[in-house]
């Protein structure tokens, strides 16, 4: 069982590093990208951090029932790309983990750059870049609300989150503050500043 499980993550490594991953997800995933590997939580390559990813196209996986991947509307100022909505009220305090590829921190983690990249408990990094849940999808506040209504948390159980900070109606966007870096790095407005 462990030889065939990592027979199969080796092959779905391949698909993801040459490019040619494709997944159909079933629609209650929204408009949640093909290219991408959805996971729950977070996972490693090698299975020494986390668990190995399993391949969603062998193992149905199951989408959140609080959030929903979809393409950001004409007149949004992301309009084209993708954001993550609330699917139902979600109250502060509510967590979504952030899943991704996990990392002992920045300096082992190549492609810390990755817009998709997060810090996370004990110094280490989640990158959402091709593994991910909803999470990966919650956009920088700045030019679509005046303030974020979640943050990004770091906690044990999941290792990184998107915590709730203030009430989300249902088809609200999650929006957090991405942090002076990314901001500085992309001459954008954090309340970091």
């Amino acid at each position: 069982m462990a030889a065939h499980a990592c027979a199969a993550s080796r092959a779905l490594q391949a698909a993801v590093a040459s490019r040619s991953f494709r997944c159909r997800y079933h629609e209650a995933f929204g408009a949640f990208p093909q290219d991408r590997v959805f996971v729950p939580g977070v996972v490693d390559a090698k299975g020494l951090l986390a668990p190995l990813p399993a391949d969603p196209r062998a193992q149905a996986p199951v989408p959140s029932p609080h959030v929903l991947v979809a393409p950001c509307p004409a007149g949004h100022p992301l309009a084209g790309q993708l954001r993550c909505t609330a699917r139902r009220a979600l109250a502060p305090g509510f967590s979504l983990p952030y899943a991704g590829e996990l990392y002992r921190g920045r300096s082992d983690h190549h492609y810390y750059s990755s817009t998709y990249s997060c810090s996370a408990s004990g110094g280490m990094v989640v990158d959402g870049l091709r593994y991910c849940n909803e999470a990966a999808f919650v956009n920088h506040y700045y030019g679509i609300a005046d303030s974020p209504n979640c943050r990004l948390a770091e906690c044990e159980q999941a290792k990184a989150a998107v915590s709730v900070v203030s009430p989300i109606a249902p088809g609200e966007e999650l929006l957090v503050d991405y942090g002076l870096e990314y901001c500085t790095r992309n001459q954008v407005r954090s309340r970091a500043r």
